[in-house]
């Protein structure tokens, strides 16, 4: 019988580059796998100990053919903001686990199921300079993005911190969006980054790429319709004693802290506090793929 000592990952279409590529690779550094990123499905076998990547439902036929012919699986699903993507796979003994951005309530205790960040734009890591120290960097805190949901809310309170910089565009992916260069070079240059909630989830890639740019994120704990204790954030970074960044239950609430961080001279220390989170997170995750795909692998 055939020794198999690796995984297939396989992500289907464009979305990888858009999406962060290079953060589910940084994920997967400690994983023995092979990368497929095929445009369409017609373009790849079915592989067996395969890692299906999707963030639509593209996917989910190469995922239903994979449980058909009795390959072993595993599936990440990414963009479930809304949290409504089904996790039909989970009922098959052929799927061995599945990661998710986006914590959802209904897979807390699900133990094929495991949440984990959002992270960054692909090459996003390869524009920022983290060790920048806070007290170096010229903004106070910056803000880029469209002005929908509690955001406008957020930056009313925090103007009277200064010097900041906002980045406001009419629309969502708006063209006038700044490059993930010149977003690195922003979130590189500010010590508080404002990351209100995305557009239905309280979740963002904001505050990932500002941990990995070294910057300070600022959020809320929860919102009105998506309660989790202590925290929403709490159960990304499940088993945390400690959230190093401003997570506050009001933006006006998260401006006082930000100012007693400020007046305090604490800034430099409250930004290694969040560098060493985020290592260790980033760290932790990665380590959780490998001891699920080594899972898979011996299925």
């Amino acid at each position: 019988m055939e020794m198999i000592d690796t995984a297939n990952l396989v992500w289907f279409g464009s979305s990888s580059l858009s999406w962060g590529r290079s953060w589910i690779e940084e994920l997967f550094k400690k994983s023995r796998v092979v990368y497929h990123y095929p445009q369409l499905q017609g373009d790849i076998d079915l592989l067996d100990r395969c890692i299906v990547v999707t963030n639509n439902s593209e996917s989910y036929d190469y995922i239903r053919d994979l449980d058909r012919a009795g390959k072993k699986h595993a599936v990440v699903l990414l963009s479930d903001e809304m949290l409504v993507e089904p996790m039909f796979y989970l009922k098959s003994p052929n799927c061995i686990y599945a990661a998710r951005n986006y914590f959802n309530p209904q897979y807390w205790n699900e133990p094929k199921v495991f949440t984990f960040g959002l992270g960054h734009r692909h090459k996003f890591e390869e524009h920022v300079t983290p060790n920048v120290l806070a007290t170096a960097r010229r903004r106070l805190w910056s803000f880029a993005g469209s002005l929908k949901a509690d955001r406008e809310e957020a930056i009313e309170h925090f103007k009277n911190i200064k010097p900041y910089q906002l980045n406001v565009l009419p629309s969502f992916n708006d063209v006038k969006q700044l490059t993930v260069e010149e977003y690195a070079d922003l979130l590189s240059d500010s010590v508080f980054c404002l990351a209100p909630r995305g557009g239905a989830n309280l979740d963002s890639f904001r505050i990932y790429e500002a941990l990995e740019a070294g910057s300070i994120p600022v959020v809320l704990k929860n919102t009105e319709y998506q309660k989790v204790s202590p925290s929403y954030w709490h159960a990304v970074f499940r088993d945390a004693q400690k959230l190093p960044f401003v997570c506050s239950s009001t933006w006006e609430e998260a401006y006082v802290e930000c100012k007693k961080i400020i007046d305090s001279g604490r800034i430099n220390e409250v930004q290694e506090e969040c560098k060493l989170f985020w290592e260790s997170y980033k760290l932790k995750w990665s380590m959780m793929f490998d001891v699920r795909t080594k899972q898979l692998i011996n299925a």
